[in-house]
């Protein structure tokens, strides 16, 4: 009898031990799947924290904010600035920003062929000349246009140096075109836009304050406030407008007043040369008289320099060139 009792206790024992084992092990095992999902999340939010190198970068600029700042004071002029092709002036190249079917076009032009490839989410051409072969591919990593034009830039491995794709994608026509043929350039002209244009031209009237950041031979490390001409674009940089309007009373004897607001710019109440230069400085044909490479000659409203450039009119045509000053 006493035998029996015995081995039942070793029975219950040998059971309760057993149980435990098992939620211990499955404990283990949990805990060391949420380790390996921790570790898996902190690599890719390392490998997205990590700005890419092949391409200008949204940087933070000095008073600058971007148009998400804006936001929560002004919704029906966000709501309007968001609906325009202003916004998707310029675009990350991703699957939605890019004309359809990209990962199915070959191109043909002037001795060369092109062939795009599509790798998960990113794009890339090989060239090759006519029965060639093709070269390293080269990624596409940021569009142009949204309206009428679109036109691909590719990495260079230049730093953030930009070579254009000769074919631009026409919007209406839903058809690719050779640059040269979609662009006013000289007629003897073959390839006028090529390595770093975007860099040290394009980016004057397709980005919110681009600094071309020069670095040597073709090398740039170009950032941008913001892709697209977003809201700081023709009202100046908002982050003295943002921190000083956070008191309400200033806000409400501003309200009540005629008064512009003097911390940001308003392109309706400018005068003159000044109010022309808030859309002319992209609608119009200009040039530097001596272009920088430091960025103090990028345009901000209400506070260009006048002297340091030049604009052409229907005059200079016929042999007279127009400078802001006596517009």
């Amino acid at each position: 009898m006493r035998a029996s009792l015995l081995i039942i206790s070793a029975l219950k024992f040998v059971r309760k031990l057993s149980r435990t084992w098992w939620q211990g092990l499955f404990i283990i095992a949990a805990v060391a799947a949420a380790s390996v999902l921790t570790l898996i999340s902190l690599r890719d939010f390392q490998r997205e924290g990590v700005p890419p190198e092949n391409r200008p970068i949204q940087s933070q600029i000095a008073g600058y904010v971007s148009s998400n700042a804006c936001r929560a004071c002004h919704p029906g002029n966000y709501a309007s600035w968001h609906a325009s092709f202003h916004r998707t002036m310029t675009h990350v190249a991703t699957p939605q920003s890019l004309p359809p079917d990209m990962d199915k076009l070959e191109l043909a032009f002037n001795g060369r062929e092109y062939k795009a490839e599509r790798r998960g989410d990113k794009f890339f051409f090989s060239m090759r000349s006519e029965g060639g072969s093709y070269g390293e591919p080269q990624q596409v990593v940021l569009v142009t246009g949204s309206h009428n034009l679109q036109i691909l830039w590719l990495e260079t491995g230049e730093g953030r140096t930009l070579q254009q794709f000769p074919f631009g994608y026409i919007v209406a026509e839903k058809m690719w075109a050779p640059v040269s043929e979609t662009f006013l350039l000289p007629p003897n002209a073959k390839e006028y836009y090529s390595t770093g244009a975007w860099n040290g031209a394009c980016m004057d009237c397709h980005v919110t304050q681009g600094q071309s950041r020069f670095v040597s031979g073709f090398k740039w490390d170009s950032q941008v406030a913001e892709f697209g001409i977003a809201c700081e674009a023709c009202h100046s940089e908002g982050r003295e407008h943002i921190e000083r309007n956070r008191n309400p009373f200033r806000r409400f004897k501003i309200h009540l007043t005629t008064k512009s607001d003097p911390t940001v710019t308003n392109p309706a109440s400018l005068k003159g040369p000044e109010a022309g230069l808030a859309c002319g400085q992209c609608h119009s044909v200009w040039a530097f008289n001596v272009q920088r490479h430091d960025g103090q000659d990028r345009f901000q409203p209400a506070r260009c320099c006048f002297s340091s450039r030049c604009w052409r009119s229907l005059a200079t045509f016929r042999g007279s060139t127009q400078r802001a000053g006596s517009l």
